[in-house]
């Protein structure tokens, strides 16, 4: 075998420009491929899917009947009143748990480091187990905390590194607004590579602050993630992102969004008996006038919501398509390319057969240089792609001004070696048939024709 090899590498070295044209061609398409694999790959998983079948969330649809509404991203928040109902059913479920998206500045009292702006999450304790996010430090806040609208935060890794220098901060106070907010725990939340809780799933940043639902209302964070009213007079009347919270309370526009959370040994019952109890709490309400849009209400569970986000990946999944398309190109481009170095390689195989070499052993060698071609193709290609990746990592920090998260943005534009290792296998294998052709035609010239003169 070390003699073929030897022999293969021979043949590699008659050639070096097709070599490296060879080498070049499939490293383009293997570099395409495997970054918009990467990039889709990532973004249509997340680190709670395994929650896929267990957590759902749910919409009720207050809009007059000639609002268009399909799915989930056109869907309104739940209003608080029908927040409230939902909470006062005492309904089975293992958890509920309700937010909003709010946005503020938050610093140190002291001024010793610069403040930042967060996007931040009115919300409640079971938020904390609906994420399945791990406590750096401390815990979430209890339920009288909660209650009382106690100044009390859960803050992020990030926030508690740029303000705490990554330290135990429980017990320190954050400042938001000129109030003191006491830290109850840090989380760490630079796994989850989508924003789901507000259903946004925003890849650019991740909830830094998490307050208690009541602290919210009686300081009146204004409201920034999705808020729609009835109608749009409405809307301009109420100003729900920022007008008084005691008038949003009472009006027809909604802004949080609900989760629950089952057991998987009870979950379609569980399920079924929220169903029935929404029916019922809808045509309660359509006696009062609300509720006479067709599309009334929307569930979706968190696996269902997942797969609808891929098909929202309109681009991407046309960049993948292409790049599939283009390696294919590269193939094709192979098997010209193996022809014609082979071709200019007559004389030496016609050589080998004259000393005594068979048809197989030819093939053999032949193979072995195409295996050597494809390492390398491989090996350049995972470079490209590595560095291709990090080029679209920058270029997105560049479009958010360098404002967004990096670690959470780094989820997306992250090398996968699982992937590469499917990648190298099918490469090797697509190469492979390609070269049959080009092996099968070398191995078939004769000496006498070739050698002669």
């Amino acid at each position: 075998m070390k003699e073929l090899v030897m022999l293969a590498w021979q043949g590699l070295k008659q050639k070096p420009k097709l070599s490296a044209l060879m080498v070049i061609n499939l490293a383009v398409g293997i570099t395409l491929m495997l970054t918009m694999s990467a990039i889709v790959k990532q973004s249509s998983s997340e680190v709670i899917g395994y929650k896929g079948d267990s957590l759902y969330t749910a919409g009720l649809n207050y809009f007059d009947v000639d609002e268009d509404v399909n799915d989930f991203r056109q869907f309104p928040r739940w209003t608080y009143q029908d927040a409230q109902a939902l909470q006062q059913a005492n309904l089975p479920y293992e958890y509920v748990s309700f937010n909003y998206t709010t946005e503020f500045i938050v610093g140190l009292a002291d001024n010793s480091v610069r403040p930042i702006s967060v996007e931040a999450s009115g919300t409640d304790s079971g938020m904390f187990n609906v994420l399945d996010v791990p406590f750096i430090y401390g815990t979430a806040w209890n339920a009288q905390s909660e209650k009382s609208g106690e100044a009390i935060a859960v803050i992020s890794k990030h926030a508690n590194d740029h303000l705490f220098g990554g330290v135990d901060s429980v017990g320190q106070f954050i400042q938001v607004q000129g109030e003191q907010i006491r830290v109850a725990g840090v989380v760490d939340l630079t796994r989850y590579k989508r924003r789901f809780q507000d259903l946004s799933f925003s890849n650019n940043y991740n909830h830094d602050v998490f307050i208690p639902l009541n602290y919210a209302y009686a300081q009146n964070f204004p409201r920034t993630g999705q808020v729609t009213c009835r109608t749009d007079d409405l809307y301009t009347t109420i100003s729900p992102r920022s007008g008084s919270i005691d008038m949003l309370k009472s009006a027809e526009c909604g802004y949080l969004t609900v989760w629950f959370q089952y057991h998987n040994d009870v979950e379609l019952v569980q399920l079924a008996e929220l169903k029935t109890w929404l029916n019922n709490y809808i045509k309660q309400q359509q006696a009062l006038g609300r509720f006479q849009h067709k599309n009334l209400t929307d569930f979706y569970s968190m696996g269902e919501l997942y797969i609808l986000i891929q098909r929202f990946m309109a681009w991407e999944a046309i960049y993948l398509t292409f790049s599939y398309l283009l390696f294919g190109i590269c193939l094709v481009n192979t098997v010209g390319i193996l022809l014609a170095k082979f071709q200019a390689n007559r004389k030496l195989i016609s050589l080998y057969r004259a000393l005594g070499a068979n048809q197989s052993v030819i093939m053999i060698i032949h193979f072995l240089e195409i295996l050597m071609l494809t390492l390398a193709a491989i090996v350049l290609g995972f470079i490209l792609a590595f560095a291709g990746l990090e080029l679209m990592f920058h270029l997105r920090m560049y479009q958010t001004d360098y404002m967004a998260i990096a670690e959470q943005v780094r989820q997306i534009y992250q090398f996968d070696s699982e992937l590469a290792l499917v990648t190298t296998l099918g490469i090797f294998l697509a190469v492979g048939l390609s070269g049959l052709y080009p092996v099968y035609r070398s191995s078939r010239v004769s000496p006498a024709s070739e050698l002669r003169g």
